[in-house]
């Protein structure tokens, strides 16, 4: 069973697929640094607030207020951690693309509305449920956070899915097979 191979519209999850794998990478990562590059920007020009308080704003997830005062380790940690989730949002969005015909055949609108339910699941359940310290609520970094999640991470897990299928269905070379077997 764990070597089936799982194509779009076959719903036997358990995979071991270069595709899937490469898929959850590329979109992961891609996903990992535009996200944290629309944070940081966004931070920097709505609060004046430097990447590395952004990312201890991150690992006090974990470590409370202790995060902003361990320096760079709580940095590395806010890294990995935004790291991981990026991860664990790719696969989410893998398992779905397998599953939903939807998210197959429309990736901007299936991506869009992705950025929107994972701003919601991170705002409604990761956020409250952590131990970051309690803030006022702000409007222009919740709807400026939505358009981060929107457009630098639900967007392009679609956009880099959809390209690594395509690219695995019409046996388009990627750049591991430009490097690796010239």
């Amino acid at each position: 069973m764990a070597n089936v191979h799982v194509y779009p519209g076959n719903r036997l999850m358990v995979r071991r697929s270069p595709t899937f794998i490469k898929a959850i990478l590329l979109s992961g990562i891609a996903a990992s640094l535009l996200q944290l590059t629309g944070m940081f920007l966004i931070s920097w020009l709505a609060r004046g607030r430097s990447p590395a308080d952004v990312l201890q704003f991150i690992a006090s997830g974990i470590n409370g207020e202790h995060a902003y005062s361990d320096g760079i380790t709580s940095v590395l940690a806010g890294l990995f951690l935004h790291c991981m989730f990026a991860l664990v949002v790719a696969t989410v969005y893998l398992l779905a693309y397998s599953w939903t015909p939807f998210v197959r055949n429309h990736p901007f609108k299936s991506g869009m509305l992705y950025g929107v339910i994972v701003w919601l699941f991170m705002n409604g359940a990761v956020i409250p449920l952590s131990h970051v310290p309690l803030q006022q609520p702000d409007p222009l970094m919740a709807s400026l956070s939505l358009a981060v999640d929107v457009f630098f991470a639900g967007l392009p897990v679609a956009l880099v899915t959809q390209y690594c299928f395509y690219a695995h269905k019409r046996h388009v070379p990627d750049i591991t097979e430009l490097i690796w077997h010239t």
